[in-house]
């Protein structure tokens, strides 16, 4: 059986003010037409903010999201 490479889930959400970037899940992706451009994409991510205790999601573009590159237990490179 061939192991497939894992899709990544953790991220590293940059912040477009300059601010520290957050962990985040993404829990989901959309397309999104833009006016005269191709259209792009768009992340559900899930964020803790661990100082007020909150949970929050919310649509985020993909040019603000640094992928965490993990491998599952018992995956091997290939």
């Amino acid at each position: 059986m061939q192991q497939h490479r894992a899709r990544v889930r953790h991220v590293w959400v940059r912040s477009g003010f300059g601010g520290p970037p957050q962990q985040g899940l993404v829990l989901g992706w959309r397309r999104v037409p833009r006016e005269a451009s191709p259209p792009t994409w768009q992340a559900l991510v899930l964020q803790v903010d661990e100082k007020t205790s909150t949970v929050r999601t919310e649509w985020v573009f993909v040019i603000y999201l640094v992928p965490v590159v993990s491998a599952p237990p018992g995956y091997e490179k290939s």
